[in-house]
């Protein structure tokens, strides 16, 4: 085999092949270390001999299905690095923590798979135990079963090693490779010789590192291999991992057993410049298409917000803030379609409640699905010739009532921030006298509209199921189901109304409060890139559209789901 890591090095500093500023200081740090540190040296042997031993592997999946794994000269630069350098004390691995951050579909998890069953077979190592390791046992399954492919379809590993479930094994040598998640039964009491960490930015905290770490004392050279796309969380433990990885390569922090290698788009980089997608993506046009690159870079042009977000986050490795925009005012405006609201009368509806403090806005919601049509111009490109379209088609309308109740002394407090003196004249928000929200006037107003209008169900926080108005309002037979406020629950009705808003298929009966509510919402996504909406500060307000967001979820909800009897509550 051609070794192509230093031909890589070169091709890299003399701007043949176009990289982030991360991969330029890695290389300038080992080109420095050759010359300065004394503790430490360089053999390319350990190297080579990692290298021939993926040409052992074969994919299992795509269009390279049943092929060798070939690495790719960054691929070979990676573990050049990874494991050429040496302690001269001992002549073991100098890396013990190996930091990969790169785009989607760039081969992390192959190549993480690989290196687990080096660890576990060829690395001078005694009975070595090898984890992947991940937030749940089934996502750490996925680097596991990638292992388990490449055992089976490889004649020398699948003669040597033993498959269970849960465990790849070499009985005679007392190795073994298993998943582990924090879901795990069994968590500590094991001595880890390599631990892969898989998708750190979705990890709540640094507890699964430290649990692999902390049992890795009797081991002479451990490996903790870190792979991962960037998140939304810049407080969370990987992004903190992250600045310290980025001021090692800088100089500004030391650790000679750490070895980050980062792949993503430098500050003044135009993300919409297919030349820049190349720092991301190192394996672009090797595992990674450009023309599914293209695609996605089209749609988060043409929907932006989290579109735009999901394509910079995942395809181009970009950290980005919680804050960034969700849906625009222009949007919004083409959201009326002029429903006749005496139309709603009688129809099928679905409803949102969302109470908060006695002290603060309540608001009610009602989605009327399919109350009308109207006819758009659909643009796009075939995926698989290439050529683009232009159609007209029908799409639905769903029309959004709204209430909205506050409390008499908080008009004014509220005044500076919105309209709600002329919203509360006009009908278009209900003022309660006092300080505190009326609950027999919400009570009496839902109870108003199930006579209209033919609500099937409610969505509702759990954490408000003791409330007066609900408990009032089941003894009267009105039908709720509950919808917890978290992320898992929130996110696929979120990104349903977004669908909706950037399709026109709402109606909101052009209503200014809504339109005031939808300004104020800020995207909230979790690790996993799951979303919420929040907003800046408390003046601010958004109930309209969390209740809005619930009535989705109902409608987007079978009707036999949870239905709690009135003694559960």
């Amino acid at each position: 085999m051609k070794f192509t890591a230093e031909e890589y090095i070169q091709q890299v500093k003399s701007g043949k092949v176009d990289v982030c500023n991360y991969i330029h200081l890695a290389i300038e740090r080992h080109e420095r270390d050759l010359k300065e540190l004394d503790q430490f040296y360089f053999d390319p042997n350990p190297a080579k001999k990692v290298i021939e031993f993926f040409s052992l592997l074969k994919h299992y999946q795509g269009k390279w299905a049943g092929k060798p794994i070939v690495l790719t000269p960054h691929q070979q630069f990676c573990y050049w690095l990874l494991f050429g350098w040496r302690r001269k004390d001992n002549g073991l691995r100098r890396f013990r923590t190996y930091y990969k951050e790169e785009a989607r579909k760039n081969a992390k998890t192959t190549e993480a798979a690989g290196i687990g069953l080096y660890t576990m077979a060829l690395d001078r190592e005694n009975a070595p135990q090898v984890y992947t390791v991940a937030t749940k046992e089934d996502q750490a399954r996925i680097c596991f079963d990638t292992a388990v492919k490449m055992v089976e379809q490889s004649p020398i590993l699948y003669a040597r090693f033993g498959i269970t479930v849960k465990s790849i094994y070499d009985q005679k040598r007392g190795a073994f490779m298993r998943p582990l998640g924090s879901n795990s039964k069994k968590q500590d009491g094991f001595n880890p010789h390599c631990g892969i960490i898989d998708e750190y930015h979705e990890h709540p905290d640094d507890s699964m590192l430290n649990v692999i770490e902390s049992g890795m004392g009797a081991r002479e050279q451990p490996l903790i291999y870190i792979i991962t796309t960037a998140g939304f969380n810049q407080s969370g433990a990987c992004y903190k991992f992250r600045k310290v990885a980025v001021d090692v390569l800088k100089g500004i922090k030391k650790d000679e057993t750490l070895l980050p290698i980062i792949c993503t788009l430098d500050k003044d980089d135009d993300w919409k410049d297919p030349k820049n997608w190349y720092k991301s993506n190192p394996l672009l046009d090797v595992s990674v298409d450009m023309d599914f690159l293209k695609r996605r870079f089209q749609k988060a042009l043409n929907e932006g917000g989290t579109k735009e977000v999901d394509f910079k986050t995942k395809n181009l490795n970009v950290w980005t803030q919680s804050s960034d925009t969700w849906v625009g005012d222009h949007i919004i405006i083409k959201n009326n379609h002029d429903t006749d609201p005496l139309d709603l009368e009688g129809r099928e509806c679905y409803g949102g409640l969302d109470l908060g403090s006695t002290v603060d806005l309540n608001a009610f919601v009602l989605l009327f699905p399919n109350v009308g049509e109207f006819q758009a111009k659909v643009t796009g490109e075939d995926p698989e010739t290439g050529e683009k379209f232009e159609r007209w088609e029908m799409r639905p309308i769903h029309a959004v009532k709204k209430w909205v109740w506050i409390p008499d002394a908080k008009v004014k407090e509220y005044a500076d921030d919105a309209d709600w003196i002329d919203w509360c004249r006009d009908g278009l928000a209900t003022k309660t006298p006092g300080d505190f929200v009326d609950h027999e006037y919400i009570t009496n107003q839902i109870d108003e509209a199930r006579k209209i209008y033919d609500i099937k169900s409610i969505a509702i926080d759990p954490y408000i199921a003791r409330h007066y108005v609900v408990k009032i309002l089941m003894d009267w037979g009105v039908t709720f189901t509950e919808l917890r406020q978290g992320f898992l629950s929130l996110s696929a009705p979120t990104k349903e109304l977004e669908r909706m808003l950037k399709a026109n298929e709402l109606d909101l009966l052009n209503d200014p409060v809504m339109r005031y509510m939808f300004s104020n919402c800020i995207p909230m996504r979790d690790p996993a890139g799951n979303l919420k909406l929040s907003r800046e500060s408390g003046t601010q307000k958004i109930d309209g559209i969390a209740a809005l967001v619930d009535a989705v979820a109902e409608y987007m909800t079978p009707t036999e789901s949870i239905t709690p009897s009135v003694e559960t509550w």
